[in-house]
């Protein structure tokens, strides 16, 4: 496959998220990585306290993915529990 030529616009790429780890919860740091992200960037951005990533809880991961999965532009859905096939019987996300 023949690859199209390189131009400046692809040799730096603009990320599709930002995601920023705060030691505390800081109002004023929180608004400015948001102005700064989005406003400024045009990234969506990701605030995620420090002392969540450090002691990992199932549950937390779950809901900051469905927060990056929604700010990506995805979906959230849930299958209801009588049309729930058996390889969805276990928690997955899938990414497309």
């Amino acid at each position: 496959m023949i690859k199209p030529p390189v131009t400046d616009k692809d040799a730096n790429p603009k990320p599709d998220l930002i995601m920023v780890l705060v030691q505390d919860k800081d109002n004023t740091l929180y608004a400015n990585i948001k102005h700064l992200g989005e406003i400024v960037c045009g990234i969506p951005t990701q605030v995620v306290l420090r002392k969540n990533v450090q002691k990992p809880d199932t549950m937390l991961a779950h809901n900051i993915c469905l927060k990056i999965n929604a700010k990506l532009g995805g979906t959230n859905q849930k299958i209801a529990q009588a049309c729930t096939p058996k390889v969805l019987m276990r928690p997955v996300i899938f990414f497309n």
